[in-house]
């Protein structure tokens, strides 16, 4: 994790060093459409990824919120199941 973290900070200022680059080369518009079309890039992204977002954050959340105990019985609609066991890396399933 803190190898991606920091490869995302460099890559951040390297971008903000470019801008800055542009708008001191008088080239303010350019650096003002990047900026335009990242925006907008990010939103799009952003509503892709929603689900995928949503569904890592409650998996974060059943990780250490742990509302379920080994041998407890649950139901998803109308099957039934109980808990083998909890891990925080998914198991392939046993066909």
């Amino acid at each position: 994790m803190s190898g991606f973290l920091e490869k995302a900070i460099k890559l951040v200022l390297l971008i903000a060093v470019f801008l800055l680059a542009l708008n001191i080369a008088g080239l303010s518009s350019i650096a003002a459409a990047i900026m335009a079309t990242a925006g907008a890039s990010a939103l799009v992204i952003g509503f892709a990824f929603k689900d995928i977002a949503e569904n890592f954050l409650a998996g974060t959340i059943l990780a250490f919120n742990r509302p379920f105990h080994v041998n407890d019985t649950v139901q998803v609609e109308n099957v039934f199941g109980k808990v083998k066991s909890m891990h925080l890396v998914p198991l392939p399933l046993k066909q």
